[in-house]
């Protein structure tokens, strides 16, 4: 069966969805239009003395109403700044290549001869990209793979000049113009990576165009923001700001920054860099910050009074709209830099000394620690895969989220309908949210935000990775992340949770969690 061809089934929405659209959803984005119509029907009946002149409870109500429309009108100068396409030009065309090439070869080796636990580079990435048949079960699961960048439409009615404008983004990150208006090498590369697709699906695409196939290019397409209460951002951020100094006080946490690089970070008094067990670092996903992680960081503060705990903070996807950074996320590359410095700053990786690109700062850190060994850092991730690295900043990746399809994931996060209470919540309070729609649609670069299997270190050693995977995810395909997985070696690192919910296994006290706790108590 050619799954590629099937419609996508229609899930229906539950109770729990219209629960939770009507009572809690509706209510909040009626705020700033209620606030409108108040402010407006006060000023226009000239009863402005009155309204304020009304009772220490009623008349705090215009100030209140007139902050949440003046609010308005700044959050929409904001999203005109981040409606524009992509403020950035199109990436390396030698790492754009290798990464479109990596991303064919991605599930080209069956299962069953995946690479050997513990083996130094298994599966697919020395697969050659040899035509396949139509009906190949891996083009079959690749092309139906590709049906979200384009509506998941049929695959028989995705033309040619679809393929083209898609490409053309994902090279480019530009909208395409007529194709013959292409110069010479544009073409190209064009005609090479459509040959090399065409080779992955196991098809040739039909000429011609099909306008009702909508495309998604992210960083094209328009900028979905949903507006949101101005008292709703400053509950946020007097939360978090009074959970930071919460931390610092009861926790002994200290926040610091480096290089634009905001972190907590608590080291125990007594704790040795040469004998001590391994730092643990954790790296929080899309939300609000330390108000939906504090009962985690306080847990992980908790259990592992031992040894050292960073937490990365990240304003742009935290809703903190009043940080003076919040339109301004980092790239993976700036993040990756300031994060390996910063550990060697603090004495926890190795450093190579034949790196003549190093600060004389960094020398001097460097030579401080030759003969002394160090054990490196436990990075805990929301995207759910832990691994304990030792050395370097080219292992230093600050996105140790599931690898593969990465790109189908954040589409799936961004475009997928929401039919349960859980999905239509994370659409309105985070996906629509205006920092983290430029971070995700005006700052996305796929060939950066794609971890592949043998960028991990020591991936296929147990006692180094540890991959945790839930089957009811709703932004991951973790079947799809599970077979990548196994096809390359992963056996004895691996968790699979067939009833498991996105992020579920960062809650204390489930199954997911206790597997995280024994795996980092277990250090070798």
């Amino acid at each position: 069966m050619d799954i590629s061809e099937l419609p996508v089934p229609i899930r229906q929405r539950s109770l729990s969805y219209y629960l939770a659209l009507f009572c809690i959803v509706v209510p909040f984005c009626s705020t700033i239009p209620f606030a409108w119509l108040y402010v407006l029907y006060v000023v226009g009946t000239g009863t402005v003395w009155y309204a304020l002149n009304l009772s220490s409870t009623s008349k705090l109500l215009f100030p209140v109403a007139l902050c949440e429309v003046l609010f308005s009108i700044y959050q929409y100068y904001l999203w005109r700044v981040v409606s524009p396409p992509a403020p950035y030009g199109p990436g390396d065309p030698g790492e754009i290549q290798a990464a479109f090439k990596r991303l064919l070869k991605s599930g080209l080796t069956p299962p069953t001869n995946g690479g050997d636990e513990g083996s130094h580079r298994p599966g697919s990435p020395e697969e050659d990209i040899v035509q396949l048949e139509f009906d190949d079960p891996r083009a079959i699961d690749f092309r139906n793979a590709l049906r979200p960048w384009f509506g998941n439409a049929t695959w028989s009615s995705i033309k040619l000049h679809q393929v083209h404008q898609w490409l053309y983004w994902s090279i480019y990150n530009a909208d395409m113009p007529s194709y013959e208006s292409l110069t010479a090498s544009q073409q190209a590369v064009m005609a090479g990576a459509l040959n090399l697709l065409q080779k992955r699906c196991g098809c040739i695409f039909e000429e011609g165009s099909n306008p009702s196939v909508e495309i998604m290019r992210m960083t094209l397409d328009r900028a979905n923001v949903i507006l949101r209460p101005f008292t709703f951002y400053l509950a946020i951020f007097l939360t978090n700001l009074s959970l930071k100094k919460w931390f610092q006080y009861a926790w002994s946490v200290r926040f610091d920054h480096h290089n634009g690089l905001e972190y907590l970070i608590r080291i125990p008094k007594h704790w040795d860099p040469v004998t001590g067990p391994r730092p643990l670092v954790f790296i929080h996903g899309l939300g609000v910050g330390l108000l939906m992680y504090s009962n985690l960081f306080q847990h992980l503060l908790r259990q592992f009074l031992d040894r050292p705990i960073l937490i990365l903070l990240q304003p742009q996807i935290s809703q903190n709209i009043f940080h003076s950074s919040f339109l301004k996320p980092m790239t993976r590359h700036e993040t990756a830099e300031c994060l390996a410095n910063l550990l060697i700053e603090l004495g926890w990786v190795y450093h190579d000394l034949t790196d003549g690109n190093d600060t004389e700062r960094e020398r001097e850190i460097a030579r401080s620690l030759v003969g002394k060994r160090r054990k490196g850092v436990t990075m805990l991730s929301h995207s759910k895969v832990i691994t304990r690295w030792s050395v370097g900043l080219a292992s230093l990746t600050p996105l140790p989220s599931a690898p593969g399809r990465v790109m189908c994931a954040t589409t799936s996060y961004i475009a997928a309908p929401e039919q349960q209470a859980i999905e239509v919540l994370m659409r309105y309070f985070v996906a629509t949210e205006i920092g983290v729609v430029n971070l995700l649609a005006r700052h996305f670069d796929w060939t950066s935000n794609t971890l592949w299997f043998e960028e991990i270190p020591n991936a296929c050693d147990p006692t180094k990775s540890f991959f945790l995977l839930g089957g009811q995810d709703s932004i991951i395909h973790s079947e799809r992340v599970k077979r990548y997985l196994t096809s390359h070696g992963v056996k004895g690192g691996l968790w699979y949770d067939p009833v498991g919910s996105h992020g579920q296994a960062l809650k204390p006290g489930t199954r997911g969690h206790l597997e995280i706790l024994r795996w980092i108590r277990e250090e070798i």
